[in-house]
């Protein structure tokens, strides 16, 4: 299976006691996401530096109560702030919405970044 983005498949499968078809299932739908978004007339990949699987999520925020239960939450985040990665993430949907539910449309999303090692690309086809 093409892997399209980086993670330790077989290492996380093994820690979920996950069966080798339920890994293939889970690959073959984000194979097929990703897909589609590399096929989409329009779309966004932003890239926050130092941003985890939970940046994205209030998950960052909550990761220190969880930590007893849960020792490995932390390998979930990233090296950014959790507040500031989320204030990332919040900034960067809002911008999205408005760009294509509200007039006039938010700048956020046309113009080069104004946070400190976010990317992001849209095409166009």
């Amino acid at each position: 299976v093409n892997h399209p983005f980086p993670w330790p498949w077989d290492q996380t499968a093994a820690e979920m006691g996950l069966t080798d078809q339920q890994v293939a299932l889970a690959l073959s739908e984000l194979n097929s996401a990703y897909t589609a978004y590399v096929n989409a007339p329009t779309a966004y990949s932003v890239s926050i530096a130092g941003a985890g699987y939970a940046n994205f999520s209030d998950m960052a925020l909550l990761a220190p109560l969880f930590a007893p239960a849960f020792p490995d939450a932390a390998n979930f985040l990233g090296t950014i702030d959790p507040q500031a990665g989320l204030e990332i993430t919040v900034q960067y949907l809002v911008a999205f919405f408005h760009t294509y539910l509200q007039t006039p449309p938010n700048d956020l999303l046309a113009e080069p970044s104004p946070y400190p090692g976010v990317t992001y690309d849209f095409h166009v086809r």
